[in-house]
């Protein structure tokens, strides 16, 4: 790993944020940007809760996710090299890596930018005890990477295991829904399609392809 990280306070781990170049802000007035986080050999990252949606992607090592709501019980699956899940909007939630001999690095898509700009309140963004039950309310099988068919080629999941075998498995699932056409599916109410994530090339850097001129702003 070539970027330079240092200690990130709010999430008791070692991180950078990479501001993406040409992410800018949409006619919807969206800005998305994104970081890298390290969680120390046989550590984990502190107890978070905030209110925009995000997306990770473990770049490095194993560990386990806790998410939970004051009103359920604690739910924690596992991840790996290659998993691909989302943080429910405003849920408490915990990431612990799972190999006590190496750190785990994980990179983190999010509408931070956009709820801060519009906000200008970290407290209300951070320190919110509103609990979004039309998104998560605990279900048990929320994390268990079993997509819902929703259309002909649209699929729902929140968890992919590895992201890089959904992908080469791409043509199984066309079959499963009946259509030629490659299956598009959602993350938690994000709409993703699987060309972006399996054309960056994540081993080589922290850098995606097509964001080569990325620049990374240390904390």
């Amino acid at each position: 790993m070539n970027l330079p990280l240092e200690p990130w306070l709010r999430k008791g781990g070692r991180g950078a944020y990479i501001n993406l170049d040409g992410s800018g802000i949409n006619t919807s007035y969206i800005a998305i940007d994104c970081y890298v986080v390290e969680i120390a050999a046989g550590g984990c990252l502190n107890f978070e809760h905030y209110l925009y949606d995000e997306i990770l992607y473990v770049l490095k090592g194993n560990g386990a996710a806790t998410v939970w709501t004051p009103e359920s019980k604690k739910q924690t699956f596992e991840w790996q090299e290659g998993s691909l899940f989302t943080i429910p909007l405003n849920a408490p939630h915990q990431l612990f890596n799972g190999e006590g001999n190496q750190p785990a690095v994980l990179l983190g898509f999010s509408f931070a930018p956009t709820m801060i700009n519009l906000l200008h309140n970290e407290d209300f963004i951070f320190k919110n005890a509103f609990r979004f039950t039309d998104r998560y309310r605990g279900e048990d099988d929320y994390f268990q990477g079993q997509p819902k068919i929703l259309d002909k080629n649209w699929l729902d999941t929140n968890f992919i295991r590895d992201v890089r075998a959904f992908a080469a498995d791409k043509q199984a699932l066309a079959s499963r829904v009946a259509s030629q056409m490659s299956p598009r599916w959602f993350i938690s109410k994000w709409a993703v399609t699987p060309c972006p994530c399996t054309s960056w090339d994540f081993p080589s850097g922290l850098t995606p392809k097509r964001t080569a001129t990325s620049q990374a702003r240390i904390f």
